[in-house]
């Protein structure tokens, strides 16, 4: 029985790190940090296919 607890307890501990490292490493989502790096941080994580979908699109101005 205390080796269950011992690898549940582990295995929620590593989810939690998992998770605050999958949320620190979106740098794109933080509003605090300088616009450029978020810019590129976004745009390291798009893939060739939706870059080229941006640019099809157009700029808002060109809809309205």
């Amino acid at each position: 029985m205390r080796t269950l607890k011992k690898i549940v307890f582990t295995g929620l501990f590593a989810l939690i790190a998992c998770a605050g490292v999958a949320q620190a490493q979106e740098l794109y989502k933080d509003e605090k940090a300088p616009m450029h790096e978020r810019i590129m941080d976004l745009l390291s994580r798009l893939t060739v296919e939706e870059k080229i979908s941006l640019t099809l699109l157009g700029s808002v101005a060109d809809v309205a």
